[in-house]
């Protein structure tokens, strides 16, 4: 029952755009401005494992439905793309 719940989540997720809440310039903000521009400009599964990885905290072996070094390259892929459009230095 929670496999087809899971299933049937992630399937509706890819299928719609993702829609983020913009961030207000005029506070102070929590969360580094351009950050949900930067998730939208990744690609379906590296936006899926960046936000499963480093917001979730899943583990590697938790991202199910694809290998294990498809879940590393993803994430890699992801963070390096996030880092650039940030303009953030590597590490």
């Amino acid at each position: 029952m929670f496999a087809a719940g899971r299933n049937w989540a992630r399937d509706r997720f890819r299928r719609q755009a993702p829609r983020l809440p913009a961030v207000r310039t005029t506070e102070i903000p929590w969360v580094e401005p351009g950050l949900a521009g930067a998730l939208e400009r990744l690609s379906g599964r590296q936006r899926e494992v960046v936000m499963l990885v480093h917001c979730f905290e899943w583990t590697l072996a938790e991202v199910l439905g694809m290998s294990k070094g498809s879940v590393q390259v993803h994430e890699r892929r992801g963070m390096a793309r996030l880092r650039r459009d940030l303009g953030c230095s590597d590490g």
